[in-house]
C-alpha cells in the first residue's frame, strides 16, 4: 500500500469535494457511503443555493466564506457540465428593517474595498420590477452566485472515483501506519484499509470512537423545504430571494424550491405540516397574503444539518492521530464551505505524499 491510499467517508459535498481534490492530485481514493445513493443526507435537496455568509465587519468567518465563495466558482468553472449544475441567477437579499439596511450597507462598504463588484444595493423601485410585493425599505444584488444541483454535482465529482455505497463505517483502528476501517455492508461486516482516512460524514462522524470528542460542538438542526407551483405573480421570476426567513428560487420545471427552517428539536426525516406552513409564510413574506390564498404545494423534502456550535465547520488533521481528518458542520452552507475545505484537506495531505 503506497501512502497515496485515501479513504473518504461520506458522499455529500463535503466528501465528494475531497476526493475530487485528492483524486484530481494524483491520490487513489474511495468513497465510502453509508445508504444507496449520492448526496442522500443534507446534500440530497434537489437545489441548492451558494450564498455567502456576510457580515458588516471583515470577521475571519466574512473572510473564510468569500473564500470559500471563490473556490466554488472556480470548481463549477472547471467542470465539464457546470451547465446542468449551475444556474447563475444571482441573489437578491432582502432588508427586515431600517437597522438591517444600515447592516447591508456597511456590508456593500466593506466588500466594495475587499471584493469589488460583488454586491449593489437595490432601491424599492427596482424590488417592485422584480414583482416582489412585500414591504422592505431595500435590498442588495450579490451577483456571480445563484443555485446549484446538488446532486448532479455529487455524481459529478466522484464520476472517475471508486465509490462504495451502503458501507457504513462503525470502527476505524490505526495498525503499523494503516487505517482499518470496519463497516457494515448490508449485514456483512468488510474490512478496508488506507494510510490516509479522512470523514466527511457529518454528525455521524462523532460516533466512531477517536471522534467522540467533537460531539460536544456538533448539533444537529432540521430543515424542511416545499416546492410551490409557479403562479401569475412569481412565473417570471429571474432570481434567488431571501432575507425573510428563508428563500424562494426561479421557477424550476414550473416549481419554486422555498425554504428553510431551522429546528433543534424536531429531527424526523419525513416532511411535516408544521414545515410545509413555515414555508407557506416564507412565500407570503415576499409575495403577499393574497398570494398564498391558492397555492400548489408538493411537500418536498426533510434533512438534518449538522453545524458547529460556532457556526464555523470543522476542517483538517487531528493532530492525536496520525493521517486522519475531517470536514464536518457546514450547516446550510456547505456548498461554499465544502469545496475550500477539500482544497484545505488535500494542502494539508499533500507534504505526506
Amino acid at each position: 500500500m503506497t501512502k497515496r491510499t485515501v479513504i473518504v467517508v461520506g458522499a455529500g459535498i463535503a466528501g465528494c469535494t475531497i476526493a475530487y481534490e485528492l483524486a484530481s492530485r494524483g491520490f487513489d481514493v474511495t468513497v465510502l457511503e453509508a445508504s444507496a445513493e449520492v448526496a442522500s443526507g443534507a446534500s440530497g435537496n434537489d437545489v441548492g443555493i451558494i450564498y455567502p455568509r456576510l457580515e458588516a465587519a471583515w470577521t475571519k468567518a466574512m473572510d473564510f466564506y468569500i473564500q470559500g465563495l471563490e473556490a466554488t466558482l472556480a470548481l463549477l468553472k472547471r467542470l465539464s457540465s457546470a451547465h446542468c449544475i449551475f444556474e447563475r441567477t444571482g441573489i437578491i437579499r432582502f432588508a427586515k428593517d431600517d437597522e438591517d439596511v444600515r447592516r447591508l450597507q456597511k456590508i456593500i462598504e466593506l466588500l466594495s474595498q475587499k471584493v469589488p463588484n460583488l454586491v449593489e444595493f437595490l432601491d424599492t423601485n427596482v424590488i417592485k420590477d422584480v414583482g416582489i410585493t412585500c414591504s422592505t425599505k431595500g435590498a442588495i444584488f450579490i451577483n456571480q452566485v445563484g443555485y446549484v444541483r446538488p446532486k448532479i454535482l455529487c455524481s459529478t465529482l466522484i464520476r472517475d472515483v471508486s465509490t462504495l455505497y451502503n458501507h457504513k463505517v462503525y470502527k476505524v483502528e490505526y495498525r503499523g501506519g494503516v487505517w482499518v476501517v470496519h463497516c457494515d455492508f448490508l449485514g456483512s461486516l468488510r474490512q478496508l484499509e488506507c494510510t490516509i482516512l479522512v470523514f466527511a460524514n457529518a454528525y455521524y462522524a462523532s460516533h466512531i470512537e477517536q471522534l467522540q470528542f467533537l460531539e460536544p460542538m456538533l448539533r444537529r438542526v432540521r430543515g424542511q423545504i416545499s416546492l410551490i407551483q409557479a403562479t401569475e405573480c412569481s412565473a417570471g421570476l429571474k432570481t434567488v430571494l431571501c432575507g425573510l426567513n428563508g428563500y424562494i428560487t426561479p421557477s424550476v420545471e414550473g416549481w419554486h424550491y422555498v425554504g428553510a427552517n431551522y429546528d433543534y428539536h424536531n429531527l424526523s426525516t419525513e416532511p411535516d405540516i408544521a414545515g410545509e406552513n413555515h414555508n407557506r409564510q416564507i412565500w407570503c413574506n415576499y409575495f403577499g397574503k393574497e398570494s398564498c390564498l391558492k397555492l400548489a404545494v408538493l411537500p418536498g423534502r426533510a434533512s438534518i444539518r449538522c453545524v458547529s456550535k460556532n457556526r464555523m465547520p470543522i476542517i483538517g488533521p487531528l493532530e492525536q492521530f496520525s493521517n486522519l481528518y475531517v470536514s464536518i458542520g457546514h450547516g446550510s452552507r456547505g456548498m461554499i464551505s465544502g469545496p475550500i475545505a477539500a482544497k484545505m484537506i488535500a494542502e494539508y495531505i499533500r507534504p505526506l505524499a
